[in-house]
């Protein structure tokens, strides 16, 4: 089963993604962002 992802679904992860890195200065402290979301994604 296949998820459809909506304009709106796209524009809030796009957005999300643009707010968290926007606080993030450093590339580094993106990628340990992007670690822990991974461990409590699924």
């Amino acid at each position: 089963m296949t998820e459809v992802i909506t304009d709106k679904k796209m524009q809030f992860i796009t957005w999300l993604i643009t707010t968290i890195t926007d606080k993030c200065p450093t590339i580094d402290e993106i990628r340990e962002m992007n670690k822990e979301i991974r461990k409590h994604s699924t």
